[in-house]
């Protein structure tokens, strides 16, 4: 017996105009209510339908369910990369699985009598030597991703999730340069800094400054050159830039001080912990110094006392 919780917003009522949802349970003559839905029927799987769109899973993954229960996973994985799409099951010692790839469900890797093969099919073939397929599990796994290796992947005859594999061009490393103020706006003083993080060849990421770890601003582009400004008076702190996919990211922090000039408070600050850092070194080479001194002293006064005793 199937019983599934179907919203009253998905299916309407029986006097009133049906949704999507209602009016194709009344077309396979399946009766339904307000509140739940019970129904022996086995050549479909019903799913929630407010609850088709599953939220993120971590680590860039995302479910999709559809109306019949299919479930895909999302994959982000970037270009010459590695990725592995677990089962998350033991295979049975005479179980045989499939491996289908593309909407025409091309046969790529299959386990039969527990042997592992590779397919030859010319789709296949873009595959060769990158394919590592576990015999105790059945969890595929992708090696040196290319662009032609997104699509969906599929585990035949067995009760697991599809895998919708995308893949991302690299990150380039953002750089940190320093800018007009003048191209900023004409009410810009000259003495403004304006820093600009620019990156290129990007595709749907997103751009942002941090100062230490604290977001400053942020956008989301794409295009051959792209450059995020940053507008200051002086450098008060640490800063960085971040260009990052929903899954990744990467990092230029921003070590040049002759960019910007240094806040007075913050060179003031600077200043103070270099003096506190050299003193504290003074202090110890001036202990070290005295222990080595006094050790030397009583080292002497032994061999005195030695040489006396030997008169």
């Amino acid at each position: 017996m199937l019983c599934l919780s179907v919203p009253i917003s998905c299916l309407g009522s029986p006097t009133s105009q049906l949704s999507p949802v209602g009016l194709l349970l009344q077309l396979e003559s399946i009766p339904y209510s307000s509140s739940q839905l019970c129904q022996q029927w086995n050549r479909r799987t019903w799913t929630t339908w407010s609850q088709c769109l599953q939220p993120p899973l971590g680590s860039g993954q995302s479910s999709l369910e559809g109306v019949f229960g299919d479930t895909v996973k999302s994959v982000p994985v970037m270009e010459g990369d590695s990725v592995t799409l677990h089962t998350d099951t033991q295979l049975q010692a005479d179980e045989d699985i499939k491996w289908l790839f593309g909407p025409n469900t091309f046969l790529i890797a299959e386990i039969i009598n527990g042997t592992v093969s590779f397919s030859t099919h010319d789709i296949s073939e873009g595959f060769r030597d990158r394919l590592k397929l576990d015999n105790s599990t059945g969890s595929l796994t992708i090696t040196k991703i290319r662009n032609t290796d997104a699509g969906v992947y599929e585990l035949s005859g067995r009760n697991v999730p599809k895998f919708n594999i995308s893949v991302y061009a690299r990150l380039p490393v953002p750089v940190i340069s320093r800018d007009s103020p003048l191209n900023l706006s004409s009410s810009s003083s000259a003495s403004t800094c304006v820093l600009l993080c620019s990156v290129v060849n990007v595709s749907a990421v997103r751009l942002s400054w941090y100062k230490g770890n604290s977001l400053l601003s942020s956008i989301s582009v794409s295009g051959h050159r792209i450059s995020h400004f940053l507008q200051l008076d002086c450098l008060n702190g640490s800063y960085s830039c971040v260009v990052a996919y929903s899954f990744t990211n990467r990092t230029t922090h921003l070590t040049n001080p002759e960019l910007c000039q240094v806040c007075p408070n913050s060179l003031i600050m600077l200043i103070s912990a270099a003096a506190a850092g050299f003193l504290l070194f003074l202090v110890v080479a001036i202990g070290i110094f005295w222990i080595c001194r006094k050790s030397r002293k009583a080292h002497e006064e032994g061999k005195r006392y030695l040489l006396f005793i030997h008169l």
